[in-house]
């Protein structure tokens, strides 16, 4: 059977330098939308994580729970009385906003600081029950 052309179309020579270059720019886009994936997917797991360990706590913790039932009530009327305000202020009289933070930045921040402080507790009655070690 004769090399037929017209079935596979004419064949050209390309510079292979040129098609490394466009494989590997290639490749980097691939990696570079699948690195930014992988960053979406992370940060959405790390705040389940946080939802988490939130939960956990409010089973084994009051004081926890307390803490962040206080702490959550304490954003949404901060949240209400902003809604309320910016309904009644005009537009163009409006103040820059911040934005409100995230339910996992809140129970992230309450977590480190009331395990951080539970865990200075903890050090703290452990010393003052053993005697330093004396050479």
């Amino acid at each position: 059977m004769d090399h037929d052309d017209s079935l596979w179309g004419p064949t050209f020579s390309q510079d292979p330098a040129k098609v490394d270059a466009a494989n590997e720019k290639a490749c980097i886009e691939a990696l570079k939308k699948l690195i930014s994936k992988a960053d979406a997917e992370i940060a959405e797991i790390e705040e389940e994580i946080i939802l988490l360990q939130s939960q956990i706590a409010c089973c084994t913790d009051e004081a926890w729970a307390e803490m962040c039932f206080d702490v959550l009530n304490e954003k949404i009327s901060s949240l209400e009385k902003s809604i309320k305000e910016s309904k009644n202020k005009n537009t163009e009289n409006q103040q820059e906003a911040q934005p409100s933070e995230r339910l996992h930045e809140i129970l992230k921040s309450l977590l480190e600081k009331h395990f951080l402080h539970k865990d200075e507790q903890v050090v703290l009655h452990i010393s003052s029950i053993s005697p330093p070690c004396s050479p």
